[in-house]
């Protein structure tokens, strides 16, 4: 029994040293791309669904205004028309008269989840064909819209997500999600990339 048990926690143990390298590796080879040049500036649509006031929200938003692209427009969509969220939204778009703002108020969703069902809202009042889609507490640099649509003017690609680094609140819980978040949760989401990468080249 003594062995058994031994023989489980070695494995266990040596399980979790392999996947640590996985995940070094995996990580350093993410890194190493380096996107493609952008070929054509496709018109963007970008669709932020908003309740209430995140910390940070105002420099989160503001962000997406000041993306260094040429060709964008920002959908900003809210349960009710005095959501918090979307007054503020109403005030950052005074101050950016150069970026065409829409802005929707979709009342009490149809279906459990209201996030949802602000996007399909957008979606359907979106003048362009390509759609980011981001929630209210992402913070871009100035040149994401060119990253995206630079990895589009591959045909062949349909969708696409953008790994993230969470900042912590100030409280503690906040510190250890933003900890889980950078290292096991994106850990396990390169492993997996680097695992089915070796699958499809076998």
């Amino acid at each position: 029994m003594a062995l058994a048990a031994v023989l489980l926690l070695g494995g266990l143990l040596a399980g979790s040293w392999v996947f640590c390298v996985l995940a070094a590796v995996a990580a350093r080879r993410y890194r190493a791309v380096r996107p493609p040049a952008v070929s054509s500036f496709e018109p963007v649509s970008i669709l932020k669904p908003l309740h209430g006031v995140d910390d940070g929200l105002e420099a989160n938003l503001r962000s997406f205004f000041e993306q260094d692209y040429p060709s964008f427009e920002i959908l900003f969509a809210a349960r009710a028309e005095d959501d918090a969220g979307l007054a503020l939204a109403r005030r950052l778009a005074g101050e950016y008269p150069g970026v065409p703002v829409r802005f929707f108020v979709t009342g009490e969703p149809r279906y459990a989840n209201a996030k949802v069902f602000s996007l399909e809202t957008m979606t359907r009042e979106a003048r362009h064909r390509l759609l980011v889609m981001s929630d209210s507490d992402i913070r871009v640099a100035p040149e994401m819209l060119r990253v995206l649509a630079a990895e589009f003017s591959d045909p062949g690609l349909g969708v696409a997500t953008c790994p993230y680094r969470a900042v912590p609140g100030a409280s503690f819980w906040s510190m250890l999600e933003a900890i889980g978040m950078n290292t096991e949760f994106w850990g396990g989401a390169f492993v997996l990339a680097l695992v089915l990468v070796g699958l499809k080249a076998v």
